[in-house]
Order: structure tokens, then C-alpha cells, then sequence
């Protein structure tokens, strides 16, 4: 990625249990959490006169839109790769995007890529359009790169703080 200043550089390394803490926040309020989500009320009520059912499916789409149900399979995946996903990660953020090199190889996402974007008390979670997304922790930006950090958010994606 040709990067012009200013550029920030995070370097950080995650573990099993921050990595599934934030699984839920990268799938909330994503279109397919949504469609699934609707899906599940209509038969919910389709299956009304049956409390069971009709209580399943609520259930069903409350975990679906908290994006909770992701959770094992996020575990077991993690789980499996957890060479990968506890590697360090070194992330150089520019007007152009993001770039992210790990274990597996460098990744470039441009800003167009990105959905939208959300902080938090102790990240900053970068969900991208196509579902998924990172999870950058504010201690490893440094000095001013966490003020820079966010303004290239807030001039790039939708960002919601907090």
C-alpha cells in the first residue's frame, strides 16, 4: 500500500478471550444480522399458538441481532488457529486504508471496503461491508495516533463513539 503521511502504526497481539469479547460488537447491526433476525420473528409468530416454538424464535432473533450466536463459532475457529489469531499484528492506517500484517501475510483493505466504524471503551472495532472486521486496541496507538486514528475513521466511514 503506497501510504502518504499522516500515517499511524499499531503494533499489538491478541488472545483467544479478547478476540471473542468482540465478536458480537463485529456483527451487530450488519444487513444479514438483520434479515435473519426479521426471519426468525415471522416464524416466531407464524408459530404462535405454540408457546414453545413461538418462544424459540424470539430467542433466536434476539442472540441473532446481539450477534451472541456467533460466539462458538467464533470459538471454534479461533480455537483451531490460534496460532494465527494470538500473532503479533502490526496495523499502518493512512488516507488510502488500512493495512494489516500478521502470521498469514500482509492484508490491504481500502477505506471503501469499510462499513463503518465504532469505539469503544478499550478498541476501536473497523467492520467491513462484506461482514467481519478488526479490532484495534486503543493501547496500541500511541502518543497522538489515537486522536489521528479517530479522524481518519470520522473522515472516512460512518463512526459512532462509545
Amino acid at each position: 500500500m503506497a501510504t502518504q503521511s499522516p500515517t499511524i502504526t499499531a503494533r499489538y497481539q491478541g488472545t483467544i478471550g479478547g478476540q471473542l469479547r468482540y465478536v458480537p460488537v463485529l456483527n451487530r447491526g450488519s444487513k444479514a444480522s438483520i434479515l435473519l433476525s426479521l426471519a426468525c420473528i415471522v416464524l416466531a409468530l407464524l408459530s404462535l399458538p405454540d408457546i414453545f416454538f413461538a418462544t424459540l424464535g424470539v430467542v433466536l432473533s434476539v442472540l441473532i441481532l446481539s450477534g451472541y450466536y456467533l460466539i462458538p463459532f467464533a470459538w471454534w475457529t479461533l480455537r483451531r488457529n490460534r496460532w494465527l489469531f494470538e500473532a503479533p499484528v502490526e496495523m499502518i492506517a493512512s488516507r488510502e486504508g488500512l493495512e494489516f500484517k500478521t502470521a498469514a501475510g500482509p492484508t490491504e483493505i481500502g477505506w471503501p471496503a469499510v462499513g463503518r466504524g465504532r469505539e469503544l471503551r478499550d478498541v476501536f472495532a473497523v467492520m467491513l461491508r462484506t461482514g467481519g472486521g478488526y479490532c484495534i486496541p486503543k493501547s496500541a496507538l500511541e502518543g497522538g495516533d489515537l486522536d489521528a486514528f479517530r479522524d481518519l475513521l470520522e473522515e472516512f466511514v460512518p463512526f459512532r463513539r462509545g
